[in-house]
């Protein structure tokens, strides 16, 4: 390539280059496949034609730091939205299934949820599996969660929270994500015993709130279990409520 000055001889050359890498990559002859590209790539770095060829090589080589790099080359120079998701999609799935890198996914992921809300099953089901692994709980839950927003998915969308639940340690965000919560299994989900069961935590958190106080007696009234209601409101009085001796002094 480095001898054709005119562009039409430089193009038909690259075009016989990258007929023939292709042929050996076919004939599982990667070495003079890769050298063969990587020339075309020397003289043109966003040949197309080549980075792919380079990309499924490596592939069949089973060297996938190499294969990512080239998706991401190739991602780089598409324009088209849905080739570029696919593209995302599969570098995403490229780290977490052949590269053990749930982290390096999970950016992908990320890319792919914000730009594609209607994104596949198949990415569904691998944040599914991600939100499992306590590491990446909270990360792969606040992905899911507008994805089941997007699809109206109540179940989906309380069993990813009470997910992340588990991963909150400061009583503000635990309660946001409480108040979330009993409104999912009140009004979506048709479940007040897990509703009750969530208010009473949320009280134990903030019993000095009067909005929390009032959700757990229509709850229980709902449940006929208004005399355990009654006996969590004493206990929070009596706690709050002066001792004699403090009376006394």
């Amino acid at each position: 390539l480095e001898t054709q000055e005119d562009d039409t001889e430089r193009a038909d050359l690259t075009g016989k280059l990258l007929q023939l890498g292709g042929l050996y990559r076919r004939q599982n002859d990667y070495d003079r496949a890769e050298k063969l590209f990587e020339e075309v790539l020397e003289y043109e770095p966003e040949n197309r034609d080549a980075i792919e060829g380079l990309e499924e090589l490596n592939r069949a080589r089973g060297d996938y730091d190499s294969v990512v790099d080239y998706l991401a080359r190739q991602l780089s120079l598409i324009e088209d939205t849905e080739k570029s998701i696919a593209l995302k999609r599969e570098i995403a799935e490229t780290y977490y299934f052949e590269l053990d890198d749930p982290d390096s996914a999970l950016d992908y992921f990320e890319e792919l949820v914000a730009e594609d809300i209607e994104t596949s099953s198949d990415v569904v089901e691998t944040l599914e599996r991600l939100q499992e692994i306590d590491e990446y709980t909270r990360r792969a839950s606040e992905l899911l969660e507008p994805i089941y927003r997007n699809q109206q998915d109540s179940a989906g969308l309380a069993e990813t929270f009470e997910a992340r639940l588990e991963t909150l340690s400061e009583d503000t965000e635990r309660i946001e994500l409480l108040r979330k919560l009993i409104e999912l299994y009140r009004h979506e989900l048709e479940d007040s015993t897990r509703a009750f069961e969530l208010a009473t935590e949320w009280f134990e958190l903030d019993s000095d709130n009067s909005e929390v106080w009032q959700l757990l007696e229509d709850i229980g009234a709902s449940l006929s279990r208004l005399e355990e209601v009654e006996s969590r409101f004493d206990e929070a009085i009596s706690e709050e409520s002066p001792t004699e001796t403090d009376l006394e002094l």
